[in-house]
Formats: C-alpha cells, sequence, structure tokens
C-alpha cells in the first residue's frame, strides 16, 4: 500500500481524506449530548466542513475541478468565520443574527404572490419565532460577516487569502475560458493541450480542515491526550512529507474511542477562569 500512495500523490491524499473523515466522525458523536451554544455551533461548522471535504473529493472523482476549488473556498470562509467567533467570543450573536437573516429570507419569499404555489407547501412559521423575532428586532442585534483578508492577515496567514480564497473566487466569477476542460470531460473531445494538475486542491482542503480542528482545540483551551496531540502533528507532516505514521496513532485512537477514553477533555468553568 506505501509504495503505491507514494508513487501517486492523489491516493496519498485520499486515504489521508478518509482516515481525518472517520476520526471527526467519532469526534461529533462525543458532542451528541451537548447543549452548550458555542460547541453546538463550533459542532456544526465542524459538520459542514466535513462535508465540504467529502464533497470535494466526490467532484474529483467525476473530474469536477474547478466545482473543487468553489467548496475549498466556502471551507476557507468557515475557518475564518470561526476564528472571528472565539477571537470575539460572539456565539451568541452571531446565532441571533442567523436567524434573523434566514427569517427574513423566507417571510420576504412567502409575502412575493408569485411564488405562492411553492411557499405553500412551505412550513407555517410559528408564533414563538415570531416573537423571537419581534424581541431581536428591538434588541437591534449586530454582527459583521468577516473580511477574508482581515482574517487571514490577523492570523498570519496570507497565504489562505491570496492563494486559497481569493484564488478560488476566480472559479466562483466567470472568467473567458472557464470550461475549457470541463468541455473535454463532457464531450470525450481532445484538444491536445496539458492543462494543469489540481491535485493541490485536494491536499489544501484537508489541510483547512486541519486547521480547523488545531485552531479550535486552542480556542477552546481543550487538554488534548497525547495520542490525539501525535496524530495532529504527525497527519500534518503526511501532508507536507510522505510520512504514513499517523496511522499509527490513528488506530490507538480508536481502539481510545472502543474503550470511552476521551481524546480530549475541556477545561472546567474554574479552570478558565485561573487562565
Amino acid at each position: 500500500m506505501d509504495e503505491e500512495v507514494n508513487g501517486n500523490p492523489v491516493l496519498k491524499y485520499i486515504d489521508a481524506w478518509k482516515v481525518f473523515d472517520h476520526i471527526i466522525s467519532g469526534l461529533l458523536l462525543e458532542w451528541h449530548e451537548e447543549t452548550d451554544l458555542r460547541m453546538i455551533i463550533t459542532r456544526n461548522f465542524f459538520s459542514k466542513s466535513a462535508m465540504l471535504v467529502r464533497s470535494i473529493f466526490t467532484l474529483w472523482d467525476i473530474k469536477a475541478f474547478q466545482e473543487c476549488h468553489i467548496l475549498y473556498r466556502c471551507l476557507v470562509e468557515r475557518l475564518f468565520y470561526l476564528n472571528k467567533l472565539f477571537s470575539e467570543n460572539s456565539f451568541e450573536t452571531y446565532e441571533e443574527w442567523s436567524f434573523m437573516k434566514q427569517y427574513d429570507f423566507f417571510a420576504r419569499v412567502r409575502a412575493d404572490g408569485r411564488y405562492k404555489a411553492q411557499t405553500d407547501k412551505l412550513a407555517p412559521i410559528t408564533e414563538t419565532a415570531k416573537l423571537r423575532r419581534a424581541e431581536l428586532r428591538k434588541k437591534n442585534v449586530q454582527w459583521k460577516e468577516p473580511k477574508a483578508k482581515d482574517i487571514a492577515n490577523s492570523l498570519g496567514r496570507d497565504y489562505l487569502y491570496l492563494y486559497g480564497y481569493d484564488y478560488s473566487s476566480m472559479h466562483i466569477h466567470p472568467m473567458a475560458n472557464d470550461g475549457l476542460q470541463d468541455y473535454e470531460t463532457v464531450t470525450t473531445l481532445r484538444s491536445g493541450e496539458n492543462f494543469p494538475s489540481h491535485e493541490t486542491v485536494l491536499r489544501n482542503s484537508l489541510l483547512v480542515f486541519w486547521l480547523l480542528i488545531s485552531d479550535t482545540l486552542k480556542h477552546l483551551n481543550a487538554i488534548v491526550s497525547p495520542t490525539l496531540n501525535h496524530f495532529l502533528v504527525s497527519y500534518f507532516e503526511n501532508l507536507e512529507k510522505d510520512s504514513q505514521e499517523y496511522w499509527i496513532f490513528y488506530y490507538q485512537l480508536i481502539e481510545m474511542h472502543k474503550a470511552k477514553i476521551p481524546w480530549f477533555t475541556l477545561p472546567t468553568a474554574s479552570q478558565n477562569d485561573k487562565d
């Protein structure tokens, strides 16, 4: 297996993705009973990010390379959002802002008579939701979406904006040569043009997902088990080099999960106060 993986970077990334996807699934299951808003939002960010990476690898299989970059941009944006939420501790305001944005959108759609046949199929707005929207209007909730460039610079990772977010934006906003490679894929005709390899989008997606997890554990002041720490360190090394050492710690984490030994613990409120 190692020889085949090392000979083909894409196979290495596919293996790495499957391992990380399994680890994230186990982590999310441990948060099933979570009631703290901060942790619920973090859990949701992890879940959506996991689905984005799954989708990127699925799209890769059908040679939808441009779409891989589009979803990669979505992944980077979630990294930026979560860092903003932790740095400002604005989870509650963000949840209220999100509720208002979604409520107002569906209210606007329902009020547009042109689409009554479709909106009549929607579940009615509950009285609880109406009352909450009225209360939040009085509260004048304000939450500003982060500017990608500013967040990247504040993290000391300008490359995430310059060569990730900004570059991927060129796959969202139409360019004159959009679809050139797709034309060959759809028609099976070949022009003889050599297209660049897109395999870096696989590596970079795994890297951003790794950053999302690593940054969050630091924001939470989590007490990380040595096994999880070794896994994260060796996983990063795998993305940078051809190291396969992370497999050892992956299997150890699985055994810990079976034995119901936590991979990390969160400090109590009193411990946080001391910090």
